[in-house]
C-alpha cells in the first residue's frame, strides 16, 4: 500500500497513517483561503475529520478483533484520507467466520451511531430529524439554503449529528455487494454455504463489477466524477479479489509433502564458524538446523545469522554458535496450507522451518523451495494448454 507512520498502537494492533495524508496540505491550504471559513470554519473541518476518521477506525478494529476470535492476527490498520483498512492475516476458512469478520465493521458503526443518537435524543430531542432534513435540502439547493435550527442546537450537537449520518453512511455503503467492501465478502461468505469459494468468489465478482459500472455510468450523467473514482476502484478491487482468491486456491490445492527437503546437513551445538562458514560458502545450504547431543532441535542457524557471525571481530571466531541461532521458532506439520507455512515465515522472519508429522521430524521446508515448486506446477499447467 505504500509508506506509511505509525501513530499509536491499542489492543496490540498498530495504527497507522497512508503517505496520501499528504494531499491534504494543499487542501488545507485553499480552506484558509476561502474568506467564508475562516480560522474558526477550518478548526471545525479538522476536528470534524479527526473524528470522522476516529469512527473509521472503529469500524477497522470491528474487523480486527472480530479476526482475533478465530485465532488471525491483524498486522496493522492503516488510515488515509479517504478509507480505512485492517491488514488481517488470513481470512477464516469457514464462511461463517468470513461473515462474522465482514459485518463486524459496520456493526461497531452502528453501535457508534445508536449512542449518538440517544445523546442527542436527550440533549436536543427532535434535533437530528431537523438536521436531516435541513441536510437533504441543502444538497437538493446546492448549499444555498440557511438552516434553521434550534437555539439549543449548538456546535457539539451538529457536530454529533453529522457523524451520525457519516456512521450510517459508512454502514450503508460497506453494504454494497462488491469488493473491496464488507457487503462483498459477506456476500460471498452466504454464497461458499452453496457452492466452492473459487465459484463463490466469481459471482461476487461479476456482481461488483455491474454495481461498479453503475456508479461509473450514473456519477458520470449527473457529472460527480469524485464517485467516479470511487466506481472505477470498487471495479478494480472485484476483479483484484478474485485474482487473489485464484492465486490462494492454486498455492492450497499441493500438499506440502511434495515440497519437503530430508536431505539436508545437520549442525551441532559443538560446531565451530570455520565449519560453518565452510558450507556456507561453498556449499548450496544457505539455512540450518542445530541439535543437541540427543539429536533433539535446539535452533535455527540462519543465513542472516551467519553473515552476522562471519562479519564479526575476531573474537568472534571463539563465540558458541548457541549465542547466534534462533530458538523460538514453529514446527511445520504437514497437514497445514501452504499459505498458512508463508504466512508463519514471514511472523517469525524465518525462510527455514523444521516439519514433523505425527509428532515426529521428517524434514525441512524452504521458502525458495515452495517458491519453485509453485512456479513449476503453474508452469506445467500452463504448458497443458
Amino acid at each position: 500500500m505504500g509508506p506509511s507512520v505509525q501513530i499509536a498502537r491499542f489492543l496490540g494492533i498498530p495504527i497507522k497513517l497512508h503517505w496520501t495524508f499528504l494531499l491534504l496540505i494543499p487542501l488545507a491550504g485553499y480552506l484558509l483561503n476561502r474568506p467564508d471559513i475562516g480560522w474558526n470554519g477550518f478548526l471545525f473541518f479538522c476536528i470534524l475529520f479527526i473524528l470522522i476518521s476516529i469512527c473509521v477506525i472503529f469500524h477497522e478494529y470491528g474487523h480486527a478483533l472480530a479476526a482475533r476470535k478465530y485465532g488471525i492476527e491483524t498486522d496493522d490498520i492503516i488510515l488515509s484520507p479517504l478509507f480505512g483498512v485492517a491488514r488481517i492475516r488470513k481470512i477464516p476458512d469457514s464462511p461463517f467466520g468470513e461473515f462474522i469478520v465482514a459485518v463486524a465493521g459496520p456493526m461497531m458503526n452502528i453501535m457508534i451511531g445508536f449512542i449518538l443518537v440517544i445523546y442527542l435524543q436527550w440533549a436536543c430531542p427532535g434535533a437530528l430529524s431537523l438536521f436531516g432534513h435541513e441536510l437533504y435540502e441543502s444538497i437538493m439547493s446546492e448549499g444555498e439554503r440557511v438552516n434553521a435550527f434550534p437555539e439549543n442546537f449548538s456546535m457539539v450537537d451538529m457536530t454529533i449529528s453529522i457523524l451520525v449520518f457519516v456512521n450510517l453512511g459508512l454502514v450503508l455503503f460497506n453494504l454494497i455487494p462488491a469488493f473491496p467492501m464488507d457487503g462483498g465478502r459477506m456476500f460471498r461468505a452466504v454464497l461458499n454455504n452453496f457452492m466452492d469459494k473459487l465459484t463463490a468468489t466469481r459471482i461476487a465478482t461479476i456482481v461488483g463489477q455491474i454495481i461498479s459500472l453503475l456508479i461509473i455510468f450514473v456519477s458520470i450523467y449527473y457529472q460527480q466524477y469524485g464517485i467516479t473514482l470511487v466506481g472505477l476502484f470498487v471495479y478494480y478491487m472485484a476483479t483484484y479479489e478474485f485474482k487473489m482468491i485464484k492465486h490462494e486456491m492454486f498455492r492450497n490445492r499441493f500438499d506440502l509433502s511434495e515440497m519437503i527437503r530430508t536431505n539436508f546437513t545437520k549442525l551441532s551445538i559443538f560446531s565451530t564458524r570455520s565449519e560453518i562458514s565452510d558450507l556456507f560458502i561453498k556449499g548450496l545450504e544457505k539455512n540450518f538446523l542445530v541439535f543437541d547431543d540427543d539429536e533433539s532441535i535446539i535452533g535455527i542457524l540462519s543465513k542472516e545469522k551467519i553473515i552476522d557471525w562471519m562479519a564479526d571481530d575476531e573474537n568472534s571466531y571463539h563465540q558458541e554458535i548457541k549465542n547466534y541461532i534462533v530458538k523460538s521458532f514453529p514446527m511445520i506439520d504437514t497437514n497445514m496450507k501452504v499459505d498458512d507455512v508463508l504466512q508463519l515465515m514471514r511472523d517469525f522472519n524465518l525462510s527455514f522451518l523444521p516439519v514433523e508429522k505425527n509428532g515426529n521430524f521428517i524434514g525441512v521446508l524452504d521458502r525458495n523451495i515452495i517458491y519453485d515448486y509453485l512456479d513449476l506446477q503453474r508452469k506445467l499447467i500452463l504448458k497443458k494448454y
